[in-house]
């Protein structure tokens, strides 16, 4: 039986990488008005595209370009795939931001080129949550295109196969055999190409899918490339029939072969490892976008729905777009230009900057509808955006003599460091507020109260200690008990009060120098850091709360010219030690881990938040 093999015409263009988004622009309408230039010269090309952004940035600067997209769409030979705002990365993003580059991007590809995309398309990103069959699938596409990890970085049974995900949500994949851009300069590039590709896929599927074109930095299929494409199909006319196609086309051919693929219940990991610790800041920002966001349109939501409030949705439009622009895979995961994070940050500032003038508009109008004429005391609103309740230590700026709640309950609270005290001279307030789902409580500043006793306090460092004497400073509360070791910082033991149990088994909170030298920004086929240099040491422990409602140990620690600090706190009543580690780094070609040996017992098992899910992975 022949092969079919479909040739896909793309070009996978970076809108960041090398170049900030600005060349990226120009990029885009020179590689699609190749595009159309290359179907104007022939009956039979097809040219395949994704990322919205592109279309949205042609819509703006090149508007006269989208009637002859849209006429060669209809036509079946300018083919949309990838219904994603860009190709992100795969794993950082949170679930509601896979939904929104779904959303936002099939919404655009609808209103203005009258189509949606079917099939999901990231050739370029550097691993794949197994989440992703269900969050496709309810966002229309059907079919994945991949490539990355290849088989020399992760071993799968067949390069057709069917993803599962833990959900069971189950779409056909297509890993890409080579590269996602063949630039053929010679008759024996695009034959090997082909060859190489037809002999990847397992017997009886009799379909391949051979990807070319110039990539990256845009370009697209050349009359090279095609004219070599032609030589070769009508060398091979009889063993192969070798056509120009689109994905989508594939996927409908190789329908009702499922029996033919084999199922891959995993997650797509590892390729390029190290992009998920680079560029720290941008992931720490993109994290806060994604909460900002999330609260600010919950609140919005509600004001609109109770109280006939303006609901926003093109002003937290441009932000989510903002906030989907800096997931493209080069730059979230760290490997762009230095100046493509400059922009980042601008982009990610612009975002924060929406969500918090409207979750100010929205909880001040809330606040200010809660009837407090009756209330014996300053009132003090605070909001919970999340669907569940919670009890969490709640800062107010304000030094109070007591807390109270509505029905008249004295709490217990604390006076902690304020930011603000070298110009107000005074502490702010701590307490512990319980508030509802998706809703907000109101309490009392009240006046001086005989306050409710604690079990929490905090023990200062003896002297300095020899190596040979570990008798430090500790912290305990109702529940756990934790303690230090004076000259290097780290934890000692944490015992569990109500069991007498050692909770660890060896020293923890110990920042670990790792040796990076022979890693690029990438990590390529490096997926274990585990070459231990040093680690910090040289600590100094003070205690910095003692109670009543939080105690808090602060550790000092160097290494070479870098310091890191760390805060253990203790609240009462809580079964949890809470730890803020601040590191002011200065060194090159290494990395920080900071590790904690728990006592987990025999075959521990090990399960990762992934996005709208969780994944156990080998221990």
């Amino acid at each position: 039986m022949k092969k079919k093999v479909h040739m896909i015409g793309n070009a996978h263009l970076d809108p960041v990488w090398q170049w900030r988004w600005q060349e990226g622009v120009t990029q885009v309408k020179q590689t699609i008005q190749s595009a159309l230039d290359r179907l104007d010269e022939s009956d039979d090309f097809v040219f395949v595209s994704s990322q919205a952004v592109m279309y949205k940035w042609l819509s703006l600067c090149a508007p006269g370009m989208i009637p002859e997209i849209k006429r060669r769409i209809e036509e079946g030979r300018f083919v949309i795939c990838g219904g994603q705002w860009v190709q992100p990365d795969c794993n950082t993003p949170s679930g509601e931001s896979f939904v929104r580059q779904s959303l936002y991007a099939q919404r655009l590809f609808k209103e203005l080129l009258g189509v949606t995309a079917t099939t999901a398309y990231n050739v370029d990103s550097f691993g794949h949550n197994a989440m992703l069959p269900q969050i496709f699938k309810k966002s229309g596409m059907n079919a994945y295109v991949m490539m990355r990890p290849g088989p020399h970085e992760k071993t799968l049974p067949a390069n057709i196969f069917i993803w599962r995900a833990p959900d069971g949500t189950e779409i056909p994949v297509y890993r890409i055999h080579g590269s996602y851009t063949g630039n053929y300069q010679n008759y024996e590039d695009a034959e090997n190409d082909i060859k190489a590709t037809c002999d990847s896929i397992q017997d009886g599927i009799d379909s391949a899918m051979v990807f070319y074109g110039v990539g990256n930095h845009g370009g697209g299929p050349t009359k090279k490339n095609i004219a070599l494409v032609r030589e070769v199909k009508e060398n091979y006319k009889n063993e192969s029939d070798i056509f120009f196609s689109d994905p989508n086309t594939f996927f409908e051919e190789i329908k009702g072969k499922e029996a033919l693929m084999p199922v891959v219940e995993d997650d797509l990991q590892h390729h390029a490892s190290g992009c998920y610790s680079a560029v720290s800041e941008l992931k720490r920002l993109n994290r806060r976008c994604e909460a900002e966001l999330y609260f600010a349109e919950a609140y919005a939501s509600i004001t609109k729905k109770l109280m006939g409030l303006n609901y926003p949705m093109n002003e937290f439009r441009l932000a989510w777009e903002d906030v989907m622009f800096n997931h493209f895979h080069d730059a979230m995961g760290g490997c762009s230009a230095e100046q493509v994070f400059d922009d980042a940050y601008a982009f990610a500032g612009e975002a924060l900057s929406i969500a918090a003038r409207q979750k100010d508009i929205s909880t001040q109008a809330i606040s200010w509808a809660v009837d407090t004429s009756e209330m014996d005391g300053t009132p003090v609103v605070i909001f919970n955006p999340h669907p569940w309740k919670v009890k969490v230590p709640v800062t107010i700026n304000f030094q109070a003599p007591s807390i109270k709640t509505l029905e008249g309950e004295t709490l217990l609270s604390q006076h902690v460091y304020s930011p603000t005290k070298s110009c107000t001279w005074r502490d702010d307030t701590l307490f512990m507020a319980e508030l509802p789902a998706m809703g907000y409580a109101t309490y009392l500043i009240g006046g001086e109260a005989e306050k409710p006793e604690s079990a929490v306090a905090a023990e200062p460092a003896k002297e300095l200690q020899t190596s040979n004497n570990f008798d430090g400073g500790y912290i305990e509360n109702e529940y756990l008990k934790v303690s230090f070791i004076p000259y290097n910082g780290y934890i000692k033991s944490i015992i569990d009060k109500t069991t007498g149990e050692e909770l660890l088994n060896g020293c923890s909170a110990v920042p670990v120098v790792i040796d990076e030298y022979s890693h690029d920004a990438w990590s390529h086929a490096k997926n274990f850091f585990d070459k231990e240099l040093a680690r910090f040491s040289d600590a100094e422990i003070s205690v910095v709360e003692s109670g009543p409602l939080r105690a808090t140990v602060k550790a000092v620690s160097r290494y070479n010219d870098s310091t890191m600090t760390q805060y253990f706190s203790l609240i009462a009543g809580e079964r949890r030690l809470r730890v803020r580690a601040e590191c002011d780094w200065r060194e090159k070609y290494k990395m920080l881990k900071l590790a904690f040996n728990t006592d987990v017992g025999e075959n521990p098992r090990i399960f990762y938040e992934i996005p709208f899910g969780y994944f156990e992975r080998p221990c």
